[in-house]
């Protein structure tokens, strides 16, 4: 039983970390290089990997402590300059695939992992064993050192807003010489018809939405391995199949949520998606049939999570690129709900069943699906795909009677 209580209070350390610089790393992002700042990151995850190879390798759960105090630091600090830094790559209607594939790219990676472990867990022993467990970890650690440097290559992106955004292009559907005049919109200009009249609020709204959803997912979601192991006794390779093939299935469902919101839009799409996952969760607080039930754990899975990258596309696109930096660090708030709600979870799992807080989870999920009503009116899907399509259709009717 203690189990659950001790991996909620490591999540909800790194939690707290996350929470309370959340804001400080946002206002750091938004004045100073964010470049510099995903150095500085790399260089505190080093020191942070070193403490935890030799916090596993002693047994000091104390130690560990301090050092997902550090990942929580570091995390918020990463996360929202990286995403700020990768928004600000991007135009207008380009960011939630670009992000969409972002999210595929991570969850395959993050799949890849665990069946790598099925290899290690092969053959190094299928068992619960401390020595075992010890060795899976300082391996897969040791292979995180190299992959931790990639944040040393991000360069910080230049903005021209004030530059000349007026085209002419000479020809004409009579070939007699027309020029036309073709405004391009800067970032901000787009971002202020977006936010005209109560479209300002769209930001506000998702990103409450995705805390009171990742409230309810740290009750929830650090306790899926547990629960499989203690009630249906998955061993080691057991579980990393499960853990990696969650992954990708994650991805998977990503990908279909972005193909699906090309036809219902973002905010249709995203309300469709997580209310699959919802009534899904509401499935597993009652499914007892291991098969059934893990049917239904993937499509939760990959359904609920398949929607974060529209939600962050839609928050960058309402925003201009000055304060990317505190609104990626809003979303990381949303990660330190997660956690720091992963100690309630592992004192519900101990004080009733698994069960027991995924039907907690599920009741909060279904508020914050119906949170999601008002994004059907604020929402401007359609705007930047307008003015993109009539730049295109002058430009390219300029170039036909050109030639």
């Amino acid at each position: 039983g203690e189990r659950n209580t001790e991996v909620g209070l490591v999540a909800s350390i790194f939690g707290a970390a996350s929470l309370v610089l959340a804001m400080p790393a946002g206002w750091l992002i938004d004045h100073y290089s964010r470049a510099r700042l995903l150095k500085i990151g790399s260089m505190v995850l080093t020191a942070a990997l070193v403490l935890y190879l030799y916090g596993v390798v002693t047994d000091n759960l104390v130690l560990l402590y301090v050092v997902f105090f550090l990942y929580g630091a570091q995390w918020v600090i990463q996360s929202s300059a990286s995403y700020s830094l990768f928004a600000d790559s991007l135009p207008h209607g380009h960011r939630a695939d670009a992000m969409s594939t972002v999210s595929i790219l991570q969850n395959v990676a993050g799949g890849t992992g665990p069946f790598l472990g099925v290899i290690l867990v092969h053959v190094l022993g299928n068992e619960w064993q401390l020595p075992i467990l010890h060795r899976i970890i300082v391996i897969v650690g040791l292979v995180e050192f190299p992959t931790n440097w990639i944040n040393t290559l991000w360069r910080d992106v230049e903005h021209h807003e004030h530059s000349d955004t007026n085209i002419s292009i000479k020809g004409g559907d009579a070939g007699v010489g027309e020029t036309v005049e073709v405004k391009i919109l800067t970032d901000s200009e787009k971002v202020s018809r977006l936010r005209a009249g109560y479209g300002w609020l769209v930001p506000y709204v998702i990103s409450l939405n995705d805390v009171i959803t990742s409230i309810g997912a740290g009750m929830t979601v650090r306790y899926f391995p547990l629960f499989f192991m203690n009630d249906y006794g998955f061993s080691p390779m057991q579980l990393q199949i499960l853990v990696g093939s969650y992954s990708i299935v994650i991805g998977i469902a990503t990908y279909l949520c972005n193909r699906t919101s090309k036809i219902l839009g973002r905010v249709k799409a995203c309300f469709l998606f997580a209310g699959i996952g919802t009534a899904c969760l509401y499935g597993l607080s009652y499914l007892y049939s291991l098969p059934l039930l893990l049917v239904v754990y993937f499509i939760r899975g990959g359904f609920q999570n398949a929607v974060y990258p529209l939600d962050r596309s839609l928050i960058m696109d309402y925003v201009v690129s000055k304060q990317r930096g505190r609104w990626n660090a809003v979303e990381s708030i949303t990660a330190a709900s997660w956690a720091g709600s992963a100690a309630l979870g592992g004192w519900l799992c101990d004080g009733h069943d698994y069960r027991y807080a995924f039907g907690i989870t599920a009741h909060i999920y279904t508020v914050a699906l119906l949170m999601r009503i008002p994004l059907f009116f604020l929402v401007k899907e359609k705007i930047e795909d307008h003015d993109h399509d009539l730049q295109t259709a002058l430009l390219e009717d300029g170039r036909q009677a050109a030639a």
